[in-house]
């Protein structure tokens, strides 16, 4: 599907072309009509990109692999992914609180998958506090049982309309979204066979919790 809409004949890239080239009338137009010609192929291309996008982010559900599970170190992976995305945290001005239990043994994911579930439970946080907020995470165990990695934001919360569906294939509650990313956390921490939920928190905003240890 997403080598359809973006490669062949009628397809995104096609048509983008075509509105590229549809640009180059406007000076035979009467000047009147040159703004709402532009604004008519900005749109549309802006369309086309959304388009291109979503199939994209389709496409990345669809052929998800099955995982190669290797031991990790979470504390570090988390320390990673936080450098990587602290220019965004930065520009939004929201604060970050990491902790972790130093005795945690490694654990088997694939690093691959895990980091981009996170990178998206991360985003998702930064976007539903906008600015001016708070992120705590912390990875620890509890009570001597398998760790479980918490994510906090200090957004307004999840809307009562909107925690059913939280999880629902292209579903989103934001103005411009493609409810693909939560789809994707999803599946890949259901092929791991990890435990893991998003919720309200009592003190405010909400929390992702993942347990890092396979249910049976």
């Amino acid at each position: 599907m997403s080598h359809e809409v973006n490669n062949s004949a009628g397809s995104v890239t096609s048509v983008g072309s075509l509105l590229d080239s549809m640009r180059s009338y406007a000076p035979q137009l009467a000047e009147g009509d040159r703004a709402d010609h532009e604004e008519a192929i900005a749109v549309a291309s802006t369309r086309l990109e959304n388009l291109r996008r979503f199939m994209s982010g389709f496409a990345d559900v669809a052929r998800l692999p099955l995982p190669d599970l290797r031991p990790h170190d979470l504390r570090r992976l988390v320390d990673e992914l936080l450098v990587l995305l602290r220019p965004q945290l930065q520009e939004r001005r929201i604060e970050v609180a990491w902790t972790s239990a130093p005795d945690l043994a490694p654990v088997a994911i694939d690093r691959n998958q895990i980091e981009q579930a996170l990178v998206n439970v991360l985003q998702n946080a930064m976007e539903s506090i906008c600015r001016d907020g708070r992120i705590e995470i912390t990875l620890a165990s509890e009570n001597g049982g398998p760790p479980t990695l918490r994510i906090h934001d200090s957004g307004p919360g999840i809307p009562p309309e909107a925690r059913p569906l939280l999880f629902t294939p292209f579903y989103s509650s934001k103005r411009d979204g493609r409810g693909i990313g939560l789809t994707l956390v999803r599946e890949i921490l259901a092929q791991h066979r990890f435990p893991f939920g998003l919720d309200n928190d009592p003190t405010g905003g909400a929390t992702f919790s993942i347990g890092l240890q396979p249910q049976a």
